[in-house]
């Protein structure tokens, strides 16, 4: 915001009345949609007036959203340092328990600024916070990729993971964490869903197609693999429990190529239900 003098009673009320117009402007049809004039007429001042409190609707929608975007990615970078400074003999015992007090404490946060997240995660586009989701991805593949490090250096053995797999799933998971914000799940049933989320660890081995299907809980990806040929589900289920492309080739007696080409085809099904 311009300046940073002591701001009158009168210049807070015109802030108040500015935000609350931007609120419901930038709610309604989001940033890109979204028009300044409009948003000046309802707030009940003149385009001057208003410049002189934001240089223009970018800042001003930054101002609705950027503590909270800056805490949710800052939340999530802490929780990783933390888990980074552990001593290497103690992460296998602490990595899922590290994870689901850091989604539990972003969720909490979220539902007590519910209105800011939804701004940016469905009415940001054109503005940088729409790419939170994709920067909680990124900071999660990274230290997942540590975590693999560490369990080598334990003398474990680490499957290979096609990274273009590997980024759909946490995709989907990130996704699945702040919907429950976006369609206004009640705090007490979220929670619930994002503890049945972080039981991946005790839950039985998926291995064959039909243990697949069955471990989705997902209505809409269910249906979405339900109709996907059995030979594609049975590359995507062995490229999750780490075989490579060449191993599974040879395994179903195809080449390559054609598991490449399978790969990419699921790929684009799976895009078009995360978008």
């Amino acid at each position: 915001m311009k300046g940073e003098s002591i701001m009158s009673i009168d210049d807070i009320s015109t802030l108040e009345r500015i935000h609350s117009a931007a609120k419901a402007e930038f709610m309604e049809k989001g940033y890109r949609s979204s028009s300044l004039r409009s948003i000046v007429k309802a707030a009940g001042v003149t385009t001057g007036a208003f410049y002189g409190y934001y240089a223009g609707k970018q800042e001003l929608f930054a101002a609705l959203v950027d503590e909270e975007y800056r805490y949710i990615i800052g939340a999530y970078k802490d929780a990783l340092t933390e888990f980074e400074q552990l001593p290497i003999e103690q992460k296998p015992e602490h990595m899922g328990k590290a994870g689901h007090a850091c989604m539990v404490k972003m969720l909490e946060y979220s539902f007590d600024h519910h209105d800011a997240l939804f701004l940016i995660l469905r009415r940001s586009e054109g503005t940088k916070y729409s790419g939170m989701i994709d920067e909680l991805v990124e900071l999660e593949v990274e230290g997942t990729h540590n975590y693999y490090e560490v369990l080598r250096q334990l003398g474990n053995t680490v499957p290979h993971i096609d990274e273009h797999l590997e980024h759909i799933l946490v995709t989907g998971m990130m996704n699945a964490v702040f919907e429950m914000i976006v369609h206004d799940m009640p705090q007490a049933d979220a929670g619930r869903y994002l503890d049945e989320l972080a039981e991946d660890t005790t839950q039985p081995e998926v291995k064959t197609v039909e243990d697949f299907l069955d471990s989705i809980e997902n209505q809409c990806l269910y249906q979405i693999l339900i109709k996907v040929d059995r030979l594609t589900l049975q590359i995507a289920l062995m490229k999750i429990q780490g075989y490579s492309t060449r191993e599974i080739a040879v395994y179903l007696d195809i080449t390559e190529k054609a598991v490449y080409r399978r790969m990419d085809r699921l790929k684009e099904k799976l895009k078009k239900f995360f978008e």
